[in-house]
């Protein structure tokens, strides 16, 4: 998500503000919803779990793409995030 951001800011000249959550906290509160009944803490659950180290989610660094497999060029996140910009205006 760093990159992606980063990508954003340079793409857009503009600045977000950035409110740093830690990922255990997240997936302990939606676990305790969870728990509790409370069903909408699924999606907080699966969003942290995305962002959480070592549970498989970061595919380019772990190196699991299977883009050569599929016969899927590997893009370039800055030219992708400036043709969206682009698209958006």
């Amino acid at each position: 998500m760093k990159d992606i951001l980063s990508s954003l800011q340079r793409n857009t000249g503009a600045e977000w503000e950035v409110t740093k959550v830690e990922t255990g906290e997240q997936i302990k509160d939606a676990m305790t919803g969870l728990k509790t009944g409370n069903f909408a803490k699924a999606g907080q659950l699966v969003l942290a779990a995305s962002f959480k180290g070592g549970l498989g989610a970061d595919f380019a660094t772990e190196e699991k793409l299977a883009n050569g497999l599929l016969g899927l060029p590997k893009e370039d996140l800055d030219e992708e995030v400036k043709k969206i910009v682009e698209e958006a205006k």
